[in-house]
């Protein structure tokens, strides 16, 4: 069976998963409500130009990178579970306020309150596995994040695309608030369970390690740089294959979709059995491993300029299929890696770091992509193979300090 859920989650039960798997699920089924769609909410509920609503969710998530190390403190102090609780009640209150736009200054304030309320539960969920799961076990419950985000945010999405085409933008209202009961059940969820925490790093004790040791870790600032090129081209892709798709292939529009639904079925089809191939082998060279593989998508993205029109659709699902392919190789590697590498007093403080990457990369990546694009459309392809290629050759040199013991999942507990 190649996803099999419920053996993958009995066989950690001991760590409190079904309670962990379920807040995420609720969680990701919550934000795929919405997310898909908001723009069209902001502008219905504020009446400003998109150019305006955009400059104000950048300020916005400018503003709230600052969120993802003060969350790394305060979990290092009182430990994970407490953040994500707040992380979701914060966001839920920021969902709260969105029904309540009508201006460019409380669409400000509630996409603050939100985006805070986001970093905060990624940056401390994060950290909640690595307390709660041990060993070669968190590379397949990075992998189980990856196809529990996927499924639910599909899920989710097309159920509120149902909604919308039954009631118009008044429907945005009943998902902004099934949104907050989401957020808030996922919440309970969380604050019911227990970790199971390593009896040297319980929740209350104090850092002996703070951010400036961290900025003294040379091989870890080198994993989170490679890290944050790669984050930086995933989102490119996010934010501007549908647009290359369309307006510089003549892509149909269906397409779009239809490839969405493809790249779904293949993480929930092949992340499991790529998690057990790479059992025993270190994460960093599976990390260079989709490194390599993400460059061969990159460059079909470009090469697809050359590409007759009546095969470009084809095309399309080969070079989408591969990039998706190396995101289930990288992101439970990744994640897992990063769990590892620092002391144990002060793992929420480096995951804090390395999930600030993500905030980096969503500031710096509609601008980049603008500007490529319009230089010429195949540049954002080009320019992603040439940071992967880079971010491949950080992590090579970053894996000569990374002890064996940190970088290889064992064999027998994937």
């Amino acid at each position: 069976m190649l996803l099999d859920l419920p053996g993958a989650i009995h066989r950690l039960r001991h760590a409190d998963s079904t309670a962990l798997f379920l807040a995420l699920a609720v969680n990701a089924f919550g934000a795929g409500m919405f997310i898909p769609f908001a723009l069209i909410y902001y502008k219905a509920a504020t009446g400003l130009p998109v150019a305006t609503i955009g400059l104000t969710l950048t300020a916005a998530t400018l503003v709230t990178l600052t969120v993802t190390p003060v969350t790394g403190a305060l979990v290092d102090r009182f430990g994970a579970r407490r953040l994500v609780v707040v992380g979701n009640c914060l966001e839920a209150t920021g969902f709260a306020a969105y029904l309540a736009v009508s201006s460019a200054g409380s669409l400000f304030l509630a996409a603050l309150i939100a985006t805070a309320g986001t970093r905060m539960f990624f940056a401390s969920f994060s950290t909640l596995i690595a307390e709660s799961v041990s060993g070669g076990d968190r590379d397949r419950w990075y992998g189980l994040v990856g196809i529990t985000q996927s499924i639910g945010a599909r899920l989710s999405g097309i159920l509120a695309s149902l909604v919308l085409g039954a009631a118009g933008v008044g429907g945005f209202r009943v998902i902004i608030v099934a949104t907050i009961g989401c957020l808030l059940v996922a919440a309970l969820l969380i604050g019911r369970g227990q970790s199971r925490v390593a009896p040297d790093r319980e929740a209350g004790a104090t850092a002996s390690a703070g951010y400036r040791a961290i900025l003294r870790d040379r091989v870890f600032l080198a994993v989170v740089g490679s890290n944050l090129l790669v984050v930086l081209c995933s989102m490119l892709t996010g934010l501007g294959f549908a647009v290359y798709a369309t307006q510089a292939l003549r892509a149909p529009y269906w397409s779009i979709g239809a490839i969405g639904a493809a790249q779904t079925a293949l993480v929930i089809l092949l992340q499991t059995r790529i998690s057990g191939r790479m059992r025993g082998v270190r994460r960093t060279r599976t990390m260079t491993l989709a490194g390599a593989i993400w460059i061969v998508a990159a460059l079909g993205f470009a090469a697809a300029m050359l590409i007759p029109s009546r095969v470009i659709v084809p095309w399309l699902f080969l070079a989408a299929g591969t990039y998706t392919v190396a995101t289930l190789f990288y992101t439970p590697a990744s994640r897992a890696l990063a769990a590892g590498l620092g002391p144990l007093e002060a793992r929420g403080r480096y995951i804090a770091v390395y999930e600030l990457s993500w905030g980096i990369a969503a500031a710096v990546s509609p601008a980049a992509f603008g500007v490529m694009y319009a230089w010429a459309p195949s540049a954002p392809w080009l320019a992603m193979a040439i940071a992967l290629a880079a971010a491949v050759a950080i992590l090579l040199v970053a894996e000569r300090g990374i002890p064996l013991r940190h970088n290889l999942p064992p064999a027998d507990r994937i």
